[in-house]
């Protein structure tokens, strides 16, 4: 699904290109305190979950999109699965928002009910995500 900067795979092959993305840099399988970052030398930054799950987090990624010059963000859901989701919930947990679409993209992305079951959204069902800019910084 597209449109307003918002990117919702539809399918395996767009879901794997978020995933990749993301994995390139973060484990999905390990969680702090253990350092789930994969690689050496780069800025991170971590937010406690409840900020990353609503609205308020989007002058944040604004903020980094800016000093960093990220076109775009990748989320996905690494906990449950995505194959938790594909089969529980009929879609692949995860999005890419334009970053100049932020204030109405990233929500429309956590908020997203294809199936419209509310408890489905990324916002309300996910365990554990990570997020990332195109820039990879």
């Amino acid at each position: 699904m597209s449109g307003g900067g918002l990117r919702i795979p539809l399918g395996a092959v767009e879901f794997e290109s978020c995933w990749s993305a993301v994995t390139a840099l973060i484990d999905p399988d390990r969680r702090l305190p253990d350092w789930p970052f994969t690689t050496k030398g780069r800025h991170v930054a971590v937010a406690q979950y409840d900020h990353l799950g609503g609205r308020g987090f989007v002058p944040v990624l604004q903020a980094l999109a800016s000093v960093y010059g990220d076109q775009e963000i990748v989320l996905v859901v690494t906990e449950p699965t995505p194959s938790y989701y594909a089969t529980n919930h009929g879609f692949l947990p995860g999005f890419r928002v334009a970053t100049d679409a932020l204030d109405d993209g990233y929500w429309g992305g956590l908020s997203y009910e294809p199936s419209r079951d509310q408890a489905s959204a990324i916002t309300y069902l996910a365990g554990a995500m990570a997020v990332i800019g195109s820039t990879a910084k």
